[in-house]
């Protein structure tokens, strides 16, 4: 696979019964690539996909009900993509054994239900979006009808193996 092509891991679903002033999104450049309407582009691309009936695979999916955007859990996603980046690795088990629940968790993120995509190397929002929507089990998770809301974090590290680490998670309270 080309570097500049995304990798992407079978996403991670886990089940159980802020931004900075003056930044375009609210969000810190160095979270999102420093690419421009990043949450809103995001969120387009993600509801515009939950939106229809789609195959994840061989799954149906129904057309699910819009996300909302979650602070904490953009600080989970954050951190995550940030020590990927920084460590030049690709996982849903971060460097020091926490998992997406664990992080959400920390991040003071109380859920019901939590999921998390991942992708290295996609340049754009589109790119990474039809990435997850193409792979079966990153789908269905951005498909699952349990899920309320989401955020996106993207840590761009140029020399890096991929360059650009991508950290969806999603989750229900």
């Amino acid at each position: 696979m080309s570097r500049r092509r995304a990798l992407l891991l079978a996403g991670l679903l886990v089940a159980a019964g802020g931004g900075v002033a003056g930044e375009p999104d609210g969000l810190p450049a160095d979270r999102r690539c420093g690419l421009p309407v990043f949450q809103d582009a995001l969120m387009e691309a993600i509801n515009a996909a939950r939106a229809q009936t789609r195959l994840c695979g061989p799954t149906a999916m129904n057309a699910a009900t819009p996300l909302r955007w979650n602070g904490r859990l953009f600080d989970a996603a954050a951190r995550h993509a940030a020590d990927m980046a920084q460590h030049d690795y690709l996982s849903h088990t971060g460097r020091d054994g926490r998992s997406v629940a664990q992080r959400a968790q920390a991040a003071g993120y109380g859920w019901t239900a939590i999921g998390e995509n991942l992708a290295a190397g996609p340049d754009s929002v589109a790119e990474v979006v039809a990435g997850w929507l193409a792979s079966p089990g990153h789908c269905a998770n951005l498909m699952k009808a349990d899920f309320a809301e989401v955020a996106v974090s993207c840590v761009h590290r140029p020399g890096n193996r991929y360059g650009r680490y991508w950290t969806m998670v999603l989750g229900h309270r």
